[in-house]
């Protein structure tokens, strides 16, 4: 499962960006998130580029999902089959720079 929130107008979204756990990873109870799930973008700072919003919003997806595989010891079938993704990272980090933005595989 992967989380992506969105927050839209002028509040105080501290709380947001703790679940967002790039900085920190979350913690109840004494217990350590195994991985991140949630990517939290707040709308205000992408407002009228929709295309860097979307950009943005995604990508942190492909690790999350690799994440997901991983910690299931699951091998995707495109690495069965000897394909790579190394052209769609490199677009998206393409696309991610153009934008100010940051993207990392």
């Amino acid at each position: 499962m992967s989380i992506i929130i969105i927050g839209v107008g002028n509040a105080n979204f501290e709380d947001m960006e703790r679940l967002d756990a790039d900085k920190k990873a979350l913690q109840f109870n004494g217990r350590k998130a195994s991985r991140d799930i949630v990517q939290f973008v707040p709308y205000k700072t992408y407002h009228g580029n929709s295309s860097a919003l979307t950009n943005v919003v995604l990508a942190e997806l492909p690790r999350q999902v690799e994440d997901y595989y991983k910690a299931r010891r699951i091998t995707p079938m495109s690495l069965l089959h000897g394909d790579t993704a190394s052209e769609e990272s490199s677009v998206l980090s393409d696309t991610l720079s153009e934008t100010g933005s940051e993207y990392s595989d």
